[in-house]
């Protein structure tokens, strides 16, 4: 379904990916999308490197950042997303995505 605010913005999908255990490592800032390095991100970075698809939004559910944007500078760390903690940050969360979508 498309909420009027997303065609208004031009985009037609959106897609929330959750972080990755998976990472790469190092001391400097890294965006987001390239930072988390499970299997979903490579077919995602594949898959926006070929497509170019000017109409999908992805939004990222961090275990330690929240709802974040694939440009999103952010360092190495290791947090797991546990049922206590999704709790904790639903609200939060949801909130972001509401004002995002």
């Amino acid at each position: 379904m498309q909420t009027k605010k997303a065609v208004a913005n031009g985009f037609q999908r959106a897609l929330l990916i959750s972080c990755s255990q998976r990472k790469r490592r190092g001391p400097i800032l890294l965006q987001a999308i390239e930072r988390y390095d499970g299997p979903a991100f490579r077919v995602l970075r594949r898959y926006l490197r070929n497509a170019g698809d000017p109409h999908l939004r992805v939004y990222i559910l961090s275990a330690k950042f929240g709802i974040i944007t694939p440009r999103t500078r952010i360092p190495y760390y290791n947090v797991r997303m546990t049922t206590k903690s999704g709790r904790e940050n639903c609200e939060r969360n949801t909130q972001k995505l509401k004002s995002l979508l």
